[in-house]
């Protein structure tokens, strides 16, 4: 695994490890039973009934036919099913081992992504309005792009929740643009990002080029742009300059602008995306030290591995 997953994986659990503080479900170590209860993970599938209800051993000799929970995986062999959070968390859950085995997402061997990830997806469905409409209200836009980031079976399962989403976001955009609300830069660039995720295209929206208006807002700021619209423009495939090379590099060495490291962690990610355009030259060592100094902020934070505030980094 790279520094730059390492990093990026390491931001996500900080971004959602407040989520599993608050919500306080079972802990990786332990398996939540359907009713509720939690048992040690050693008693998963050891032949007793520990939870109950029988929800630790019901899914431990299967029929390669028969179906599974959502938010659980089948091991290669279809013998067992296990809960997904278990997969690549460096404990063998499957008699073949084939959950510790290819796990494509190096970020998710990480510790604690695969539960955090469980959290905010439980925390998700928590605040979502039983209504007809609206039922993620005004922060829909940064929850689509969480949601994505998380991709767990518990709310791709549930309620069609991207298609939901979606539907949800291109009302609410083209709401506002009919009744000529004017979007600033970083509004603008969050719904981008959220269409994005969404498969919408944002140089088409209903005769809207999105990423271009996004764009001309950018040019027009003066001394300090934020990085979190170079990462949108840059993820959104528009051309990119050595200008925004300088603009996110300013944008992480400038200390006016807070919270700081959240600010930091948005630069370093533009920065790695800007790396990956082969017609930007991006000195990889600049690079390499702004990771670097994340890293170091990140150990020596209040909480170890954790740094910035749930808001900002959703």
């Amino acid at each position: 695994m790279n520094k730059i997953e390492k990093i990026f994986g390491s931001l996500l659990i900080g971004a959602l490890i407040t989520y599993t503080e608050v919500y306080g479900e079972c802990t990786p170590g332990n398996f939540e039973c359907f009713n509720g209860k939690c048992i040690k993970r050693g008693w998963f599938c050891d032949n007793g009934n520990d939870c109950g209800d029988n929800s630790d051993e019901r899914y431990c000799n299967v029929d390669p036919q028969d179906g599974y929970p959502s938010g659980w995986k089948k091991c290669l062999n279809e013998i067992r099913c296990i809960p997904s959070h278990w997969m690549c968390d460096n404990i063998t859950d499957c008699q073949d081992n084939s959950d510790e085995n290819n796990c494509a997402n190096e970020v998710l061997r990480i510790n604690g992504v695969l539960a955090a990830r469980k959290a905010l997806s439980r925390w998700f469905l928590q605040k979502r309005l039983n209504s007809t409409a609206n039922k993620w209200r005004l922060q829909l836009h940064r929850i689509a792009a969480a949601v994505h980031l998380i991709e767990d079976a518990l709310l791709a399962s549930q309620f069609n929740i991207k298609q939901e989403m979606t539907y949800e976001l291109i009302i609410q955009l083209l709401n506002k643009l009919l009744n000529n609300q004017r979007l600033n830069a970083e509004e603008l660039a969050l719904y981008i990002h959220a269409l994005l995720v969404t498969c919408v295209d944002v140089r088409d929206f209903y005769g809207k080029d999105l990423v271009k208006e996004l764009r001309v807002k950018v040019e027009e700021t003066r001394n300090y742009t934020n990085p979190f619209l170079m990462l949108v423009l840059c993820n959104a495939s528009d051309a990119m300059t050595v200008k925004d090379v300088e603009r996110v590099v300013a944008a992480f060495n400038s200390p006016k602008k807070l919270p700081w490291t959240d600010v930091q962690a948005l630069a370093t990610m533009a920065l790695a995306c800007l790396s990956s355009r082969q017609n930007v030259p991006v000195d990889k060592g600049v690079l390499e030290d702004m990771l670097g100094q994340l890293k170091r902020q990140q150990q020596c934070g209040p909480k170890a591995g954790k740094f910035g505030d749930t808001w900002h980094n959703t």
